[in-house]
C-alpha cells in the first residue's frame, strides 16, 4: 500500500504557511500530525498547529495542569497553539459527542490562524475537526485538506458509546455534513486504497482524492537488533495499543485459552482504553496464566519491548469501516521488524499478505486466531527471520516518514499552486481538476493574510 500521489509539480522553492488543525498532538502519542508538522517545518514551511490540551487517552489532564482560553508555546521546534475542550472518555453518548464537537466549536473561533495560511491541514481522526477550516473556506479562507484516519459514521456506531439510539441518531445526521465536507475539501487522503475509494463513493470527488499510507512514530524508539532465538522453544506475543471496542480483543484472549497450555505461548498486553476492566475481568474468568496486562509505558521503552517480542497482534473487529483502517500498531511492527498476527480483513491484512510480514487469521474469531497462534508457534528460527526481514523492508518501502511528509508536501503544495493560478474563480468555492495522474485539485483564489 504504497502512497499513490501522482501530481503535476508545484513550485519546489516556495515556502508555505501551513496550519496543521489536529484534536491530539504532542505528548499524546500522534505521531502522524506531531512528525508532519516538525518535518514540514524542517523542510523549511511555516507551520502552525492548532490543537487542545494533552488528556488522551485518559481523558484528564495531566497533574497539576489546567486549560486556558488560548495558550501559546513552542513543542520541538513548532509554534503550537492550544484551546479548551470538554474532556471526556467515557462511554456516555452525548458526553462524547460533546467532546468532539466542543474541540470542532473551539478551534473554528481562531479563524485569524486559519486566515493566515495558504494552506490548512486537517488530522481527521474525527471528522469534526475539520468544522473550522470548512467555515474558514466558505468565507474566503483558505484551501484545507482532509487527512482521514477513520471513515465516519461507521467508525463510531459500533463503538459502545454510540449503541444508544440517541447515539444511532447522532450518525445519521453526520452523513450528509461528511459529504459536504469531502466535497468542500480541497484535498482529501485517505490511509489506504480502500478508503480512498471509498471516500470516492461517499462524495469526494475523484480527482481530489489520494492515498498515503501513515508512518511510524520514527523520531523515538528506534529499531534495534533482535534478539536470535535456538529451537523456538517459546514463542512471544504483543498487544500494544488502546484497549478499546474496535480492537476486538475479547477474541484475542479467548483464543488465548485455546492455547494457554502450550507451553511455548506467552501474550502481553501494554496500553490502556475504555474496555480495560472488562478486557482483565474475561482474562481472569478464562483463568489465562499466559497472558499479563502491562499497562501504558512510555514510547521510548517500546523498542526494548519490540525486541523481545516475536509477534505484535493485530486485531480490529470486523466492520465496513474497519476493513479500511490500518492500525497505528501495524507500521510501528513493521518498522521494528516484528513481524504480525492479524485477524483484520480489509486493507491491514492485505498489506501483511502482500509483503509476507506475518500471518493472517483464517476469521476474526477466537478459533481463527487461536490456529494463526499456533501456526506462529510451528515456525522455525529461518522462517521468522525471513519473515522479520520482509516486515522491516514493507515499511521502508511504503510507509516510512519520508515516504508519506514527500507526499503530502505534494499535495499541499499542488492544493496552493491551482488556489493560485486561477485568480477569477469564486472565493471559497473549490472545483475539480483533472491535471497530472490518479489526483489533483483545483480550488479558488483568495486575499492572502499575514501568517503571523
Amino acid at each position: 500500500m504504497t502512497a499513490t500521489v501522482q501530481l503535476a509539480a508545484a513550485p519546489a522553492g516556495r515556502r508555505l504557511r501551513v496550519l496543521v488543525v489536529s484534536q491530539y498532538y504532542w505528548p499524546e502519542h500522534a505521531s502522524i500530525p506531531t512528525l508532519l508538522a516538525e518535518e514540514l517545518q524542517r523542510r523549511g514551511h511555516h507551520v502552525r498547529v492548532l490543537t487542545t490540551f494533552p488528556n488522551y487517552p485518559t481523558g484528564r489532564l495531566p497533574d497539576g495542569q489546567r486549560q486556558k482560553a488560548h495558550v501559546v508555546e513552542t513543542v520541538r521546534g513548532v509554534r503550537v497553539h492550544r484551546v479548551p475542550m470538554v474532556l471526556d472518555r467515557s462511554e456516555r453518548t452525548l458526553h462524547r459527542a460533546a467532546s468532539y464537537a466542543s474541540f470542532a466549536l473551539s478551534s473554528a473561533l481562531w479563524g485569524r490562524l486559519g486566515m493566515s495560511a495558504d494552506v490548512v491541514y486537517v488530522y481527521a481522526t474525527q471528522m469534526t475537526p475539520a468544522l473550522g477550516p470548512a467555515v474558514w473556506r466558505r468565507n474566503g479562507g483558505p484551501p484545507f485538506v482532509l487527512h482521514v484516519q477513520d471513515l465516519w459514521p461507521d467508525a463510531i456506531v459500533g463503538a459502545s458509546f454510540v449503541r444508544s439510539g440517541a447515539g444511532k441518531a447522532i450518525a445519521r445526521s453526520l452523513e450528509p455534513l461528511l459529504r459536504r465536507a469531502y466535497r468542500e475539501a480541497s484535498a482529501t487522503i485517505g490511509i489506504s486504497d480502500e478508503m480512498a475509494a471509498t471516500l470516492v463513493e461517499r462524495g469526494a470527488p475523484r480527482s481530489r482524492v489520494h492515498s498515503v499510507s501513515n508512518w511510524a512514530w520514527e523520531r523515538e524508539a528506534p529499531p534495534l537488533e533482535r534478539k536470535q532465538k535456538r529451537g523456538r522453544r517459546s514463542t512471544s506475543f504483543l498487544y500494544a495499543g488502546n484497549l478499546g471496542d474496535a480492537q476486538q480483543l475479547d477474541e484475542v484472549l479467548r483464543a488465548a485459552a485455546m492455547v494457554d497450555g502450550d507451553p511455548r505461548f506467552s501474550l502481553d498486553l501494554y496500553g490502556s482504553g475504555s474496555a480495560e476492566h472488562r478486557l482483565r475481568a474475561l482474562a481472569t474468568l478464562l483463568g489465562l496464566r499466559s497472558v499479563r496486562f502491562r499497562g501504558r509505558v512510555s514510547t521510548e521503552s517500546m523498542s526494548e519491548i519490540y525486541r523481545d517480542h516475536d509477534f505484535q497482534v493485530v486485531p480490529l473487529a470486523e466492520t465496513p469501516a474497519l476493513r479500511a483502517a490500518v492500525p497505528s500498531k501495524l507500521p510501528m511492527s513493521l518498522r521494528h521488524g516484528l513481524p504480525v498476527v492479524a485477524s483484520a480483513q480489509g486493507a491491514a491484512a492485505d498489506l501483511i499478505a502482500e509483503h509476507g510480514a506475518g500471518i493472517v487469521a483464517s476469521s476474526a474469531d477466537a478459533e481463527g486466531i487461536a490456529d494463526a497462534f499456533r501456526e506462529a508457534m510451528d515456525l522455525d528460527d529461518a522462517e521468522h527471520r525471513a519473515m522479520s526481514r520482509r516486515a522491516r523492508s514493507a515499511y521502508e518501502r511504503s510507509m516510512s516518514l519520508t515516504a508519506g511528509v514527500d507526499a503530502i508536501e505534494a499535495i499541499l503544495r499542488n492544493v496552493v499552486r491551482e488556489e493560485t493560478v486561477r485568480p477569477g474563480a469564486a472565493r471559497g468555492r473549490p472545483a475539480p481538476t483533472g491535471t497530472g495522474g490518479r489526483t489533483s485539485t483545483r480550488s479558488t483564489a483568495r486575499a492572502k493574510a499575514s501568517h503571523r
